[in-house]
């Protein structure tokens, strides 16, 4: 199972896993796409392959990202990059690094690559697994918006997974034994997807450094999103893999405070205020063992990197013994409960905007939807930070702005308080 993101925004509708089935040479590919005839219906269907798009996502800086299936009705999720870059900056090439890093990661926390390559007019894209589920920013959203309590165990069961992922990418190793030395280096919650059966991955390496990443075009500025970004990070200086830590660690503080640790605030702003490594102090709600876990918090998110875990699996670790300690150990299938039972109105949106989407399966409108704060490689600036403009929806405006809200959190972060989580 997993789902995708954009390089700058997530989609978050997740899928059951089916075997890698290859399209190397594919006939056909995703051109620029319109809606024909009358009330939006489209005209023709599109294809990548074997597979036929099925309603547009999400776009992100760098790609656009369709759902699709193939003739047996298996649905997938294709990304590819937009047509309205410049062809000579490199961002296929780009694509296709995070495709081949990501293809080799096979964990169960780790979004899953089905297939990547070049279709006939060589433009490159890469096929990832659908996923039912929400993505942490607009599962955080919605138990805000709809007074659903998110217990304290799920979502340290929730960081926990993200911990294990990382674990795994930290640690992987090609078939020769040599490490893959992986930062992921855009941990937020619109890369982390908790689906409704409660399984949580992370997903998006499309700015993750890696030895084992082909040559790609060479970027400038700071990468990541300013939200989330270790100080090191934000200062533009060399990262290692407690750079990932800290990001975690302010995923932590979020979870434990309900609300964002870097909020706009004044004329200072989040890449400042990163670069410093400003950290608000957590609200005391007299919770059993509550200074052990702050401590924990605090240790990630140390300003020195030589104070923090040393890896994502010390955290882990002690996350998991807190949570044993004080009986808040949540397993895949609670998460999972939870998710259906406190979340069925979201799920039965979801689920309805998708299969009327299915019904107008075909070509896709020429529209994608906002991203607020993107990641995108930066080839003209020293702001990794971009914004994106959607263009008017092709399709029935209901139908445009019920996928937006039902199938994804299109902005990869806002504003926004999440109060009522505890």
């Amino acid at each position: 199972m997993a789902i995708l993101r954009t390089l700058g925004t997530t989609a978050s509708i997740v899928v059951q896993a089916s075997q890698r089935k290859s399209v190397e040479g594919a006939q056909g590919s995703l051109p620029p796409v319109s809606v024909g005839g009358s009330g939006g219906a489209p005209s023709e269907t599109v294809t990548v392959g074997r597979w036929s798009v099925v309603a547009p996502l999400a776009r992100g800086g760098m790609a656009d990202v369709y759902l699709a299936r193939d003739a047996e009705g298996d649905e997938v999720v294709i990304k590819r990059v937009r047509e309205d870059l410049p062809p000579d900056v490199g961002y296929d090439l780009l694509l296709l690094a995070e495709a081949q890093l990501t293809a080799s990661l096979r964990h169960p926390n780790v979004v899953r690559v089905i297939d990547h390559g070049r279709s006939q007019d060589t433009e490159p894209y890469f096929v990832m697994e659908y996923v039912a589920g929400l993505d942490l920013h607009r599962l955080l959203r919605e138990c805000s918006r709809r007074k659903v309590r998110f217990p304290l165990g799920h979502r340290l069961a929730v960081v926990c997974g993200v911990l294990r992922a990382l674990d795994y990418a930290h640690r992987a190793r090609d078939e020769r034994g040599a490490p893959f030395d992986i930062i992921h280096r855009d941990i937020s919650p619109a890369n982390v997807l908790v689906g409704f059966d409660g399984e949580v991955k992370l997903c998006d390496f499309g700015i993750a450094t890696a030895t084992v990443m082909p040559d790609v075009p060479a970027t400038s500025g700071i990468e990541g999103k300013a939200s989330y970004m270790s100080p090191e990070q934000a200062r533009g200086e060399n990262l290692d893999q407690r750079s990932d830590v800290y990001a975690v660690g302010i995923l932590l503080w979020e979870m434990l405070s309900g609300r964002r640790m870097r909020k706009k605030k004044g004329t200072t702003s989040r890449l400042v205020r990163a670069a410093r490594g400003e950290v608000p102090p957590l609200a005391v709600r007299g919770l059993p063992g509550e200074e052990q876990l702050h401590a924990i918090v605090h240790r990630a998110l140390s300003f020195d990197r030589e104070d923090r875990f040393d890896a994502a699996h010390d955290l882990m670790r002690a996350l998991e013994r807190w949570c044993r300690e004080h009986d808040m150990l949540v397993g895949e299938s609670e998460l999972g409960r939870f998710m259906r039972t406190e979340l069925r109105a979201v799920r039965d949106e979801q689920q309805g905007a998708l299969d009327e989407a299915r019904a107008h399966a075909g070509a896709p409108p020429a529209w994608m939807p906002d991203a607020e704060e993107v990641s995108t490689p930066s080839h003209s600036g020293p702001r990794r930070i971009r914004r994106t403009e959607a263009k008017k929806p092709g399709w029935p405006r209901s139908l445009a702005y019920l996928l937006a809200a039902a199938a994804a959190s299109f902005a990869a972060a806002t504003a926004a308080s999440w109060m009522g989580l505890v």
